[in-house]
């Protein structure tokens, strides 16, 4: 069964976002601040929600280039390949190559 690109895309986000987490803060820490509710379990949807802050940022950052790159970056209300590429980079502060 194929998987659309967007699902990739997504996968390869909620992936790397999930795993800078922890390398940005101690484990607890993150955890604490994606439970939104502090019930002492983080749902899928508090998961989500933690990570969609730093992407609609991203976004913004992202609409406030230049057209030119702006093309690059995003396309209608998503990332494309490049975009997410460069956020991972940017928000990973280098830790993907």
């Amino acid at each position: 069964m194929m998987m659309k690109k967007t699902s990739i895309s997504t996968s390869a986000f909620a992936l790397a976002a999930g795993l800078a987490l922890p390398l940005a803060a101690s484990a607890q820490d993150s955890a604490s601040s994606c439970d939104l509710n502090p019930d002492g379990v983080v749902s899928k949807l508090e998961f989500l929600e933690a990570l969609g802050h730093p992407y609609d940022n991203a976004m913004a950052k992202a609409k406030q280039m230049p057209a030119a790159d702006q093309g690059k970056m995003i396309k209608g209300t998503g990332m494309t390949n490049a975009g997410l590429e460069w956020f991972l980079r940017d928000s990973m502060c280098g830790l993907v190559p």
